[in-house]
């Protein structure tokens, strides 16, 4: 609860008051369970709003520094920043990737809520006269590109899911870092770490008529980092859309569909193998297959394997 001033109410079956008091803030809280449990304690945590529970997705930070009327600009700008990197990132569609498509995609966002900060995110949402005058997406269904926004949206989750359960070792197996590197690259920001402000996070999906939340703690973030962190000198593939090309230093930007940007540097000739069969183009889709560096600004793979070259 948020108010801090509120009113306990005796009312009988029928609805009549019978008795009522006005009473602080701290007195609920002594009589309410802890932020994000249920009342029956085997249901564990759950959303503490009807906005929480009834939005799309919703990320809810806990934080010494956030209050019910105030916060610092900073950590609200960075926080506002990392939920808008990471829903961007798994809820674009595949479809709108393609150049500058994706400005034709957005969510709906309710009206943040302090205290513990909250930022849910109601429904996807598409520019239906933007997509009819673009050629390229001229002919994509509104509803089509909402469905496939959901289902990244589900597909997503899964991923958080099992990341949470391997962290905490309700799982039996180890999760896949390599595998989900784009996943790695947009929700390491949102972390609470011993590094930043944040002591917990709560993020939920409303998956049909049902609501799931995880929580994640600084012991748990700090898992989340390590595993990102360590991807640094792997093999790893990076499937996306060239969006910049540059023939002075033989490198080209892709996009994945997460919407992070690596750096391909192709060894050897294998940029000019590339260029001549006419691949080194803004928009040709591909999978590159190197050792991968994270980097401030984008990350970096070299590779000396040819790319699959996809449609």
């Amino acid at each position: 609860m948020n108010k801090r001033i509120g009113w306990l109410v005796e009312i009988c079956p029928k609805g009549s008051v019978i008795r009522f008091q006005e009473q602080s803030h701290d007195v609920f809280v002594a009589l309410l369970p802890a932020p994000g449990l249920a009342l029956y304690a085997k249901f564990g945590n759950v959303p503490d709003s009807l906005i929480q529970a009834n939005s799309l997705m919703a990320f809810k930070f806990y934080s010494d520094s956030m209050h019910d009327k105030s916060m610092p600009l900073r950590l609200l700008t960075e926080t506002v920043e990392g939920v808008s990197k990471f829903v961007k990132g798994v809820l674009t569609p595949s479809a709108l990737l393609e150049g500058r498509d994706g400005r034709f995609f957005d969510v709906r966002v309710n009206e943040p809520v302090f205290a513990s900060l909250l930022i849910s995110i109601d429904a996807p949402s598409v520019d239906a006269v933007g997509l009819r005058e673009n050629k390229r997406t001229q002919n994509l269904s509104v509803a089509e590109l909402e469905s496939a926004s959901i289902e990244r949206g589900r597909e997503t989750w899964s991923v958080i899911q099992d990341a949470v359960r391997s962290y905490t070792g309700s799982s039996v197996t180890k999760f896949n870092a390599v595998e989900h590197r784009e996943f790695l690259d947009n929700i390491v920001d949102l972390m609470p770490t011993e590094s930043n402000d944040f002591s917990k996070i709560e993020i939920t999906f409303r998956a049909g008529a049902r609501t799931e939340i995880v929580a994640i703690d600084r012991i748990i973030g700090e898992k989340f980092v390590k595993d990102h962190s360590d991807l640094d000198g792997q093999v790893l593939s990076i499937e996306g859309v060239i969006t910049e090309v540059n023939g002075e230093s033989g490198t080209f930007l892709i996009r994945d569909n997460s919407y992070s940007t690596t750096t391909c540097n192709p060894q050897g000739d294998l940029f000019q193998q590339l260029d001549d069969a006419g691949y080194m183009n803004r928009g040709q889709r591909m999978k590159v297959t190197g050792k991968y560096w994270r980097r401030t600004r984008r990350g970096f793979i070299s590779f000396s394997a040819y790319p699959v070259i996809l449609e």
